[in-house]
């Protein structure tokens, strides 16, 4: 349980006690249930018995079933939204989605401006971002080869110049489980056993072989894969790069000679 504050009393009589909720460190579990009917022919008692006994092969496959429903609840517990709070705030760990710009959880959207928001002499307008961002990408704007690049974040507002719209893409962490990468769930799995393996099995050498093929092996390889499948700025070489300069392109375009512009 983590530090608490107390509240002044009023004094007055017969008032109302306030209470205060206990933030931890931990999350509480409770209970789920799930339910998985499969139908078996009972008009032969010798070829039914095999099945249906615990050692049998349709027991076998409910239990396997239950062990990956536990392992995404797990799962969606650890690194997904999670109810927290009085008023039913989203909580969320978000560390991995934020160590790269995952194509199977990035989402575009068009933002709102913020009318009436004191910005300062430095910037023209505010926009608020989604609640689920956790990794900006990039400002989407008309002209590819001249992308927003004089922005800020404050809080949960884009801070712009004077643009009359503005759309982004950015990573969300309201993607599925059942809709993330496979590589990514190896990286995610390792960084669950890492969080749980020392309350589990006091052993911190485990946790730390835990933690090392993260950053070392499922990690990178996510990453890696996830990168050549996708044509943006991080993963362009410099010659790609270079053709986006204003400067280069009017170099090559006084030689008559054409920059190479990537296609999407």
């Amino acid at each position: 349980v983590l530090a608490v504050s107390d509240n002044e009393s009023t004094g007055e009589r017969y008032g109302d006690t306030i209470w205060q909720e206990l933030e931890t460190e931990k999350r509480w579990i409770r209970p789920r249930k799930f339910d998985l009917a499969t139908p078996d022919a009972p008009f032969d008692e010798k070829l039914l018995a095999p099945t249906i006994l615990p050692g049998g092969t349709h027991i076998q496959l409910h239990q396997a079933a239950y062990a990956r429903r536990t392992d995404r609840v797990f799962i969606e517990g650890m690194f997904g939204a999670n109810w927290k709070g009085k008023d039913g705030t989203t909580q969320t760990d978000n560390t991995l989605l934020r160590r790269h710009q995952w194509n199977f959880a990035t989402a575009r959207v068009a933002l709102v401006a913020v009318e009436g928001t004191p910005i300062g002499d430095e910037w023209d307008a505010a926009w608020t971002l989604p609640t689920d961002m956790v990794r900006l990408i990039r400002i989407i704007s008309g002209d590819v080869c001249n992308p927003v690049r004089s922005f800020a974040i404050e809080g949960r507002h884009l801070l712009t110049g004077l643009l009359t719209e503005v759309s982004i893409a950015y990573v969300s962490n309201a993607v599925a489980v059942s809709d993330w990468d496979s590589l990514f769930v190896d990286a995610v799995t390792y960084k669950l056993a890492a969080a749980i393996c020392q309350d589990v099995a006091q052993n911190p050498t485990l946790q730390a072989s835990c933690l090392q093929k993260l950053e070392s092996l499922a990690l990178p390889a996510a990453q890696t894969a996830d990168a050549r499948e996708v044509l943006s700025g991080e993963n362009f070489g410099p010659r790609e790069l270079a053709s986006q300069s204003g400067l280069v392109r009017s170099r090559f375009l006084s030689y008559a000679r054409p920059p190479y512009v990537p296609t999407a």
